[in-house]
């Protein structure tokens, strides 16, 4: 689903003769994506904020550093549309997809100690320590 969107994007950059595309993720995606990866791929890798395509378009994520409910909350402001997105959400029987279910747990840390799980989780991302993970080639 998101592969065939970016695809669609990148052509269209391409057909404008663009070299920069600006995605709308936002932190809350970012951290979604980390859970996702590490509970369901053993990996540990999110959003990046920026990275060059195979196709040489330099892609952007401006709203990285920003959660999901200011950008829905400004938006609200200004009276801006809220465009759902149900693509990721319940599956079939009703019971909340894997996207949904990492937001149920970053609600569920966010209850834990100061309330600021995403932001310190996002703080995390841009301060890795490779020599503190198990990854031996990072030593």
């Amino acid at each position: 689903c998101s592969r065939l969107r970016r695809g669609i994007l990148y052509t269209a950059a391409a057909e404008l003769k663009s070299n920069r595309l600006a995605l709308g993720h936002h932190r809350d995606d970012a951290l979604e994506t980390l859970l996702l990866n590490m509970v369901h791929q053993g990996q540990l890798k999110a959003l990046p904020a920026r990275y060059r395509a195979r196709r040489g378009i330099d892609v952007i994520r401006p709203l990285m550093y920003i959660g999901e409910k200011q950008i829905a909350e400004f938006a609200s402001s200004r009276g801006f549309p809220i465009l759902p997105c149900n693509l990721c959400g319940s599956q079939p029987d009703g019971t909340p997809g894997q996207r949904q279910q990492m937001k149920l747990l970053l609600s569920a840390l966010d209850g834990l100690g100061d309330g600021k799980a995403r932001a310190n989780m996002l703080t995390a991302l841009a301060d890795v320590r490779p020599t503190h993970l198990l990854d031996r080639d990072l030593r």
